[in-house]
């Protein structure tokens, strides 16, 4: 990324990379304090719960290890809405577990799908964010009875996810964000946008 930045002349550094995307931050944040390059992360928003949301089926976890070394998978039918860099984490728990994997409809996604043990019948490629009636048709076709997500806010359809799981009262397990510091950042797209601006025009 350094040699990249040096390259191209870049000016600044705006990091709107996935909010699981550690190590882009971690080199974007190196890069920019090596060279002094003015950097802003763009993280998207967390998912605002109502003070009237009722959030008793949903457990928050700081790692996919938190997930795998409790019981939490045992006998249920699990969705897993975690993206296809993680499923081979699961391969050993299609076993005493039925597993179904949401994943992007790219080749290389269902390729790690299929390497992590998940069958055709198990796989579904779509592009989220889905609609609420699509969400909840998914879970009731495959009688799931646990789902499992990322903190990946409204763009990753994360407010869609619990609200489904309050209405049909099935277990949401969400893997929380890594713990980065960031040198600056904001939740805010005109702030983003604004960082482009004035460093560009400088």
């Amino acid at each position: 990324m350094a040699q990249f930045c040096l390259k191209e002349g870049i000016v600044a550094i705006l990091d709107a990379s996935h909010p699981y995307a550690v190590e882009v931050s971690q080199n974007s944040i190196s890069t920019a304090e090596v060279h002094h390059i003015p950097y802003l992360r763009y993280e998207r928003p967390f998912v605002q719960l109502s003070v009237n949301s009722c959030q008793l089926s949903v457990i928050e976890l700081n790692s996919f290890d938190a997930l795998l070394q409790g019981n939490y998978l045992s006998g249920k039918r699990v969705l897993l809405t975690i993206g296809c860099q993680n499923l081979h984490l699961f391969k050993s728990f299609h076993q005493n577990s039925t597993l179904f994997a949401r994943i992007l409809p790219k080749p290389e996604s269902l390729a790690m799908a299929i390497a992590a043990g998940f069958t055709s019948d198990k796989i579904i490629a779509i592009r989220p964010p889905l609609s609420k009636e699509l969400e909840r048709a998914l879970w009731q076709q495959w009688q799931i009875s646990l789902v499992v997500t990322k903190a990946s806010g409204r763009a990753g359809g994360e407010d869609i996810k619990r609200e489904v799981a309050r209405e049909l009262d099935v277990p949401l397990i969400v893997i929380t964000r890594p713990q980065i510091i960031y040198p600056q950042q904001t939740d805010c797209l005109d702030e983003a946008i604004a960082f482009c601006h004035k460093h560009l025009s400088g």
